[in-house]
């Protein structure tokens, strides 16, 4: 058996809104199979949900696409992309992700997501946003 394989779980999603909750429950599942603690996966569930819910809002309509990848015995990854018409740039460098004030009716959610996370990759390529994040695994002697 392949064990890169087995590690690696990805699930398409209609661009619908019920779709937030069953990539949630996804990625629940896929890190749970693998013994990831409870609060790693509320965290990773958090930005599936975020990621899932802009993809589908400023989406094409095309299928969004998470994968879940615990491969990498130094990183446990998640990634969200889906089919893109407009403009992304926005979304292009993540370091430029910022919580917006609480007064203000959105934009919290990308900021939230950089800040859960260790690294966020962002890809397009020929029409398709891929938003990648990696949380390193930490030894509890950390």
């Amino acid at each position: 058996m392949n064990n890169a394989v087995a590690d690696r779980h990805e699930q398409a999603f209609a661009a619908t809104a019920g779709s937030a909750r069953l990539a949630r429950v996804f990625v629940r599942d896929s890190l749970r199979s693998h013994g990831v603690g409870a609060s790693i996966i509320g965290d990773f569930q958090l930005v599936v949900s975020e990621l899932t819910a802009n993809a589908i809002e400023h989406g094409n309509g095309s299928d969004v696409v998470v994968l879940v990848d615990l491969a990498d015995p130094a990183w446990w990854a998640i990634s969200v992309g889906g089919g893109v018409d407009g403009s992304v740039k926005h979304l292009l460098d993540p370091e430029l992700w910022t919580v917006a004030s609480s007064h203000l009716g959105s934009g919290r959610g990308l900021g939230i997501v950089r800040h859960l996370m260790d690294r966020v990759d962002v890809s397009l390529d020929e029409g398709c946003l891929r938003i990648r994040c990696l949380l390193r695994r930490r030894s509890f002697a950390e």
